[in-house]
């Protein structure tokens, strides 16, 4: 039975099966997302929505455009059709996906709760720039739906590993006590605010808050602020053409900004090296497209490390973790199938009232056929003859029709189906 859902179409490709350079090609940033849609809108029918984040990329619209958005996804990777790393959904199936990732159950950090708003996000930009079909808006206020139920009913948020507990751990593995550690920020988004709350935790003594609106550094300093005071005396906040000078103060770096071109290069890293007397740095990239130039890594005393990366240090938790998951995708499979289920019960009452109107206009049509008759001097029995047999035959097309149509099912479901149409016609 058809579902509104069944109209969904869903291309895009993930950290499980897409390497970083192919992830790189794929993001959309926020501050381009407006303009990339405003682009598309005028080569779909159905809408757009883009979802576009470090680990994944998707591109949500409706079947009938699902050549043309292929094809416009396919060229932005440079690949042909058909690249495994790529996946497609649609129909039902896309939908439970949807949930799936607004509930962070595709996640690199399993359960966590950024994907969610980024998802939000993406929704709101199609609005704004007009992409928002009705029925792509109907579908997502589901996902949100769902999503919400989910992750109040269950404990998938609860076991959930930040990419900020990670980059800690990673420091922790490579300098031990981090007391006294200098820590460089760069960018002012949600990810390093998590950072930067493990890093005061773990007491390190002076943060360097690199972005390139000074307002947005300071924004995040208060916020850190009201649960950690002491920020307020051990920060500094710069601008990117401070970095040289900054990169031979600090142990850590962690980078998590918007840009499209790598912001530390390898020889500014050289050169911080020399100013620190080649005591060890810790960098840690989580950002897509890469802040750091990757050659970086070939540096001695440097410790770099990709969002990748820190897959293996978030496997620990894992056993509460895949509990809460569990749980998680046992209500999200109920709430969908009850979301489809609804829908189709929806669908199905619209297709039993045309059938009753169109129905009834052909009982209308052969009774004035009738009349008309019977008015021409027609025998009113003879009339009647000739109705009940129109009647009969018009009345019976169709379901006849679906007859011939449920032999070609499987005896199982035929059975069931067939007993409904064998049953004797009520008064």
């Amino acid at each position: 039975m058809y579902t509104q859902f069944m109209s969904l179409f869903v291309i895009g490709l993930d950290y499980h099966s897409a390497s970083i350079p192919i992830r790189e090609q794929a993001t959309v940033s926020n501050s381009d997302l407006a303009h990339v849609l405003n682009q598309l809108k005028t080569q779909v029918s159905g809408g757009i929505v883009i979802v576009s984040t470090c680990n994944r990329t998707e591109w949500i619209g409706q079947l009938q455009d699902a050549t043309i958005i292929s094809e416009l996804f396919m060229h932005k990777l440079g690949v042909a059709s058909g690249a495994p790393f790529v996946h497609c959904k649609s129909g039902n199936a896309a939908f439970s996906y949807l949930c799936e990732v607004a509930i962070g159950l595709h996640s690199m950090v399993l359960g966590e709760p950024q994907i969610f708003g980024q998802i939000k996000f993406a929704v709101a930009t199609a609005k704004q720039q007009n992409t928002l079909s009705t029925v792509l808006l109907s579908m997502f206020n589901d996902v949100f739906y769902i999503t919400k139920r989910v992750r109040s009913e269950t404990d998938i948020g609860k076991h959930a590993l930040s990419l900020g507990y990670a980059t800690t751990q990673m420091a922790e593995r490579i300098f031990g006590d981090l007391t006294g550690k200098n820590v460089l920020l760069l960018a002012t988004g949600e990810i390093n605010v998590l950072v930067a709350q493990h890093l005061l935790e773990r007491q390190c003594a002076h943060f360097y808050i690199c972005n390139r609106t000074a307002a947005n550094a300071t924004k995040l300093v208060n916020t850190l602020a009201e649960r950690y005071p002491r920020i307020n005396n051990q920060h500094t906040i710069c601008g990117l053409e401070d970095l040289a000078t900054v990169l031979g103060k600090v142990d850590i770096v962690s980078s998590c900004s918007a840009s499209t071109e790598p912001l530390i290069s390898h020889n500014l890293v050289a050169q911080a090296l020399k100013a620190r007397k080649h005591k060890p740095i810790l960098m840690v990239d989580l950002a897509i497209p890469r802040d750091i130039d990757p050659a970086v890594a070939n540096l001695d005393d440097v410790f770099l490390y990709t969002i990748d990366d820190l897959q293996y240090v978030m496997e620990s938790n894992s056993a509460l973790r895949q509990s809460a998951a569990s749980e998680a995708h046992k209500l999200t499979a109920e709430l969908c199938h009850a979301k489809i289920t609804a829908q189709q019960h929806a669908s199905i009452t619209q297709d039993l009232l045309e059938y009753r109107q169109s129905s009834e206009q052909v009982r209308l049509q052969l009774l004035d056929k009738a009349l008309h008759s019977i008015g021409s001097g027609m025998a009113a029995s003879e009339a009647l003859e000739q109705l009940s047999k129109q009647l009969t035959t018009r009345l019976t097309h169709n379901p006849s029709l679906a007859i011939k149509a449920i032999a070609a099912l499987p005896d199982e479901s035929q059975k069931p189906l067939l007993a409904i149409l064998k049953q004797p016609l009520r008064d």
